[in-house]
């Protein structure tokens, strides 16, 4: 807006015999230009660095992609019950959506209105309400949440009945062990090997893995027209669930949005 401002004025007199022939007006445009220019790396500036990772995000990002906890969900993406889209969309934030540079001064700016290829307009939104630095605190939560979530997962089908006399049938031994142990302790292995997960897939092959979209839940709970009651919202989504399981065993069916 200053800018648009300035250009007028500039324009305004510069058609002016008069400003043009006025000593000061040379020095005066320069002035307001320099202004300008200097605000505008001033403001550029401050958003590069709230979206960008500082050197100690970065050091913070390059742990959290080695962490356990994220090895740990990385190989029980190998089960088919588990609910991979979470971790694909963590992975893609973690490893994607936050870059790293600290390197923006003022002086790299003198000759480029664009640092890095960094323009506000397609990035900002993102970052509005959490910089680069909290959106990575944040991950370090979910990180959190997700393994817990995931846990929850897998107590749940292996206390189900369909599944939990098929512990002690399997193959491995070691894999049987690995699993009677977590069913005990509630609690994943700090490493989880290869045999823990073939062992899970062994004993959750008889579940049945259904995946939907959102979109396809938007879709049905839509379709009739919007507005609608609570009771048609409900008559939606139950005849949605039951064309899901047409001609399946329910109990076998697990449900997972991706």
């Amino acid at each position: 807006d200053q800018v648009k401002d300035a250009r007028a004025d500039v324009v305004k007199k510069v058609t002016s015999p008069k400003h043009r022939s006025d000593a000061s007006f040379q020095r005066d445009l320069g002035r307001t230009l320099t202004e300008l220019k200097a605000e505008y790396k001033s403001e550029y500036i401050k958003l590069f660095q709230r979206c960008r990772l500082t050197q100690h995000g970065d050091k913070r990002k390059a742990k959290l992609t080695k962490d356990h906890r994220l090895a740990q969900l990385r190989k029980l993406a190998g089960v088919e019950m588990m609910p991979t889209q979470d971790l694909r969309a963590f992975e893609d934030l973690l490893l994607n959506g936050l870059k790293s540079d600290w390197s923006i001064t003022e002086a790299a700016m003198d000759s480029t209105p664009v640092y890095s290829e960094f323009r506000p307009a397609d990035e900002y939104d993102r970052f509005k309400k959490q910089s680069a630095d909290d959106q990575l605190e944040q991950l370090e939560d979910t990180l959190d949440e997700l393994v817990e979530n995931w846990t929850t997962v897998l107590k749940d089908n292996l206390a189900d009945p369909t599944v939990k006399d098929k512990v002690g049938l399997i193959t491995s031994k070691a894999g049987r062990e690995a699993v009677e142990a977590f069913i005990k302790s509630g609690a994943l292995p700090e490493t989880i090997e290869n045999t823990f997960v073939k062992a899970l897939q062994e004993v959750l092959s008889g579940l049945e893995k259904v995946a939907i979209t959102g979109v396809a839940i938007s879709s049905a709970l839509t379709k009739g027209g919007m507005p609608c009651t609570p009771g048609q919202l409900e008559q939606r989504f139950e005849t949605f669930v039951k064309t899901l399981t047409k001609g399946k065993d329910a109990k076998k069916l697990r449900i997972v949005i991706e």
